[in-house]
């Protein structure tokens, strides 16, 4: 006897899903009560259903819906006879309105296709499995201490067919996945179709001392990141995961952690399906510029940190690679909403 599964509470249903191309359109499909659903998307069905049923249909039973999904900002896919595949019926021919992309783009586990839509008059049920849908992952600040161990991590995931390392300076790295974008970070718009990916890391990050000035300071931690972010945003991102600092708060009257947790409260309100905030304590790892208060800081934590337990655990030092390590891990847990995490791994 075949084993019960969770498609047979959908056969001889109808029912429209959502998906989301490479160049961030949003396609719905149509599941004409026999035909294949990505398990991701059963997973979360409601999702998709409160929002289909809530598109107005005047043509609602005949082939003229295609138009009305079209008129609403849709591509348009419906099953073909068994075995498929979802045949495209229709191009959108108004946009989508940014309510109702954002809305589409926070269902969880929303399918992300490595196409383009406009390519592609089938999508075939092994075009959905999750394993033929590589992602694009970008990184920022590939050549300072964290993303320098998080490249390599990226570029060895079978989750990611392009990995795209932006910055002031290239890696010395030559990979075949590796897209390197050279550029000044205040220069960033120009490249945007370049810079389009599912993930983003940031790693961006200095101090006063080394950027020179407050300004310069202020300009690295808090307008690049935010810019980078704001960027991301508007390419229909999925996740965006950034390195904040430990003590991160607004409201500081200390200026490094008041200019982090301005840098969080301007991520926080960007609408990616998830954000993921890391909070480290001070870093260990290997620089090209060793900085002499940190290595004496660093010193003597590692004497105190059999004594720091508890809340005061997060206070530890940690090796930048756990923090990388972290990171990659956050973002394949597909997770949702803002996420804070103030020690590596948790």
């Amino acid at each position: 006897m075949r084993q019960k599964t969770a498609m047979d509470n959908f056969w001889g249903m109808e029912f429209d899903w959502f998906a989301v191309d490479a160049a961030g359109n949003i396609g719905i499909f149509s599941f004409g009560g026999f035909g294949f659903i990505p398990d991701e998307v059963l997973a979360n069905h409601e999702a998709h259903t409160q929002i289909a049923q809530e598109i107005e249909l005047p043509h609602w039973g005949s082939e003229q819906v295609y138009d009305d999904y079209a008129e609403y900002g849709l591509f348009v896919y419906d099953w073909q006879i068994y075995p498929g595949p979802y045949r495209r019926m229709a191009l959108p021919n108004s946009p989508l309105s940014e309510v109702s992309r954002n809305r589409i783009l926070c269902i969880e586990g929303l399918p992300t296709l490595c196409y383009n839509f406009y390519d592609n008059v089938t999508v075939s049920e092994a075009e959905l499995d999750p394993s033929f849908m590589p992602k694009t992952a970008l990184l920022a600040g590939a050549t300072g201490l964290i993303g320098a161990a998080l490249l390599p991590l990226l570029l060895a995931d079978a989750r990611y067919a392009k990995v795209v390392a932006v910055g002031r300076r290239p890696v010395a790295l030559a990979h075949p996945k590796l897209v390197q974008v050279v550029t000044e970070l205040d220069e960033l718009e120009s490249h945007r179709l370049q810079l389009i990916a599912d993930d983003v890391f940031c790693c961006l990050g200095t101090t006063q001392k080394q950027a020179g000035s407050k300004e310069a300071f202020y300009r690295v931690d808090f307008l690049y990141v935010v810019q980078l972010a704001a960027l991301a945003a508007s390419n229909f991102a999925g996740q965006f995961l950034v390195v904040s600092s430990l003590g991160a708060d607004a409201a500081s009257r200390v200026y490094y952690p008041r200019v982090k947790g301005e840098m969080e409260a301007a991520v926080r309100k960007l609408p990616f399906r998830a954000t993921h905030i890391f909070r480290p304590s001070l870093l260990l790892g290997s620089r090209a510029r060793p900085r002499l208060g940190e290595r004496v800081a660093a010193a003597a934590l590692a004497l105190a940190g059999p004594l720091l337990r508890g809340g005061w655990a997060k206070y530890r030092p940690v090796a930048a690679s756990a923090v990388a390590a972290a990171m990659l891990h956050a973002a394949k847990s597909d997770a949702t909403g803002v996420r804070v995490h103030e020690a590596a791994g948790a």
